[in-house]
């Protein structure tokens, strides 16, 4: 698996010294050096991909519409990028021999690194030019940050200076900052689509309507329900090509890629060996990095591992682990963290699990629970990131076998649920404790109600903990279904609606 990439500088050459001092010139406290933004990875991405034989001009024409060479910090890169963007205006055609060959007649071969540094800025693209919009655009971010710095400096000597013309001070000010404004204007809006211009390709699935492939899925169970077990099983489907649990033929194989927030890396290996999953195909990250996913940079390890191991699946074991700090109810944070994923599954064509919990009160019901969506923790930015949502119920608390269910679709019809037992010896799949699709919540809800109100009438409080605790329906929805089939009397209490009537 390959590690994330070193800043680097280039071969045989020291690093180059910041242009300026970059420091505060208050003389009532101490000095304060600043540390001028720039990003050394994305100057050697956006000129790697401006080099790649295949892409060159092509990536060149998308970079020098964003950045300028003199966007650049290092000097070394200030140099390539003015040999290609000559080579790209002049010729329109950027090889590592033109660009040799235009640093040799500049003189400034050797002073960038020679040609060993543009093989090596060309090797990197790891991902030919399909990023460099991306890498340029931080270019000229870091670029743009560094000019409010030294329009800062300069706005710093002007109000030192005690101008006796205010009025022309100000006008020099926003002269000093008007060229960054400039740049940052919006672009001109992209042109509008059809509907007839819409892919109609129908999704594709990693596993037939349960796992589709370029999206995210959800699995989501109380703790200890069996979801890591669930989720091995699934693996050793991909990483062999078996047949999926439910018999449908299963997929070309490929490795796939583990982050296991919660567990250790010796008990995931037992409980693979358990399953019958070839360790030497599951993919983990280097020992003591772990991408956590509120961290700067962390999809871009992500993604690269995607792209160097050509994984169809990447599990994520848990939501909650992988986003430390992070409130699962916010959804403005909820978002942040997982659209950069969603995008990551469709960019790759890959399929993205993420497990997650169920809410606490669910997860309290002891030896029998049934899911819904009412029951999904967190934001509902999290229900809407998973394309499709597998849960696992325990329908039966006289048995221990589980139920594999989809509770949410946006692709298929939902399929025939799935059982399965955890034994000393793994996991083994049998037919579901209940034979095909539920009996929808809400019509659940409505039964059990009525089944509750049959003898007497009861509070509300009595009727909620009675449907929880023999029928695992939620407060939320029993209150969806109650006034279907109740009504609630001078008293207080709830009672069947014909039974009110008739009183």
């Amino acid at each position: 698996m390959a590690s994330m990439r070193s800043q680097v500088d280039p071969p045989g050459r020291a690093p180059s010294k910041p242009p300026g001092d970059w420091q505060s010139n208050m003389s009532d406290g101490p000095q304060l050096e600043l540390i001028p933004p720039r990003d050394d990875t994305a100057e050697q991405q956006t000129l790697g991909c401006c080099m790649e034989a295949l892409d060159g001009a092509e990536a060149a024409e998308i970079a020098f519409s964003i950045v300028t060479p003199e966007d650049f910090y290092r000097t070394y890169h200030k140099q390539i990028a003015r040999a290609v963007h000559h080579c790209w205006k002049n010729d329109g055609f950027i090889t590592l021999p033109t660009v040799t060959a235009e640093l040799r007649r500049r003189n400034e071969l050797e002073e960038v690194g020679g040609m060993d540094y543009l093989k090596w800025l060309i090797a990197e693209v790891g991902l030919g030019g399909k990023y460099v919009r991306r890498y340029a655009t931080i270019v000229a971010e870091k670029a743009l940050l560094r000019g409010l710095m030294r329009a800062g400096s300069e706005l710093l000597a002007l109000g030192a200076s005690n101008p006796s013309d205010v009025g022309e001070a100000f006008t020099r000010a926003s002269s000093l900052l008007e060229p960054l404004q400039v740049r940052i204007q919006p672009p001109e809006p992209p042109a509008l689509r059809t509907l007839a211009e819409i892919d109609n390709t129908p999704p594709s699935f990693l596993w037939p309507s349960w796992i589709s492939r370029g999206q995210i899925s959800l699995l989501f169970a109380p703790p200890g329900a069996g979801k890591s077990y669930a989720v091995l099983a699934m693996m050793k489907s991909v990483v062999l090509g078996e047949p999926w649990p439910d018999g449908q033929p299963g997929p070309e194989p490929t490795s796939v890629l583990l982050l296991d927030y919660e567990g250790t890396e010796r008990q995931t290996r037992d409980r693979a060996a358990l399953l019958g999953v070839p360790d030497n195909m599951v993919l983990i990250p280097p020992e003591d990095v772990m991408p956590h996913l509120n961290k700067p940079g962390s999809v871009e390890t992500i993604r690269r591992w995607i792209g160097d191991s050509g994984v169809s699946m990447v599990v994520i074991d848990s939501l909650r682990d992988a986003l430390p700090g992070v409130d699962e109810n916010d959804s403005g944070a909820m978002g942040e963290a997982l659209n950069p994923l969603k995008l990551a599954a469709r960019d790759f064509n890959c399929s993205i699990i993420l497990l997650h919990h169920c809410r606490k009160q669910t997860a309290s019901n002891g030896d029998r629970w049934i899911l819904t969506m009412d029951d999904l923790r967190g934001s509902s930015v999290i229900a809407a990131a998973g394309r499709t949502i597998l849960a696992i119920d325990k329908p039966d608390a006289s048995r221990d076998t589980r139920k594999l269910k989809i509770v949410k679709s946006n692709f298929d019809a939902f399929p025939e649920p799935l059982g399965f037992d955890l034994t000393a010896e793994g996991l083994s799949w049998t037919s579901a404790p209940f034979a095909g699709v539920d009996m929808p919540r809400r019509t659940a809800a409505q039964e059990a109600i009525t089944m509750a109100l049959q003898t007497k009438p009861l509070r509300f409080a009595e009727l909620r903990d009675i449907l929880q605790a023999e029928h695992g329906i939620s407060p939320t929805t029993m209150k969806r279904a109650l006034h279907t089939v109740a009504t609630k009397g001078p008293d207080g209490r709830w009672g069947l609606t014909s039974h009110n009537l008739q009183a």
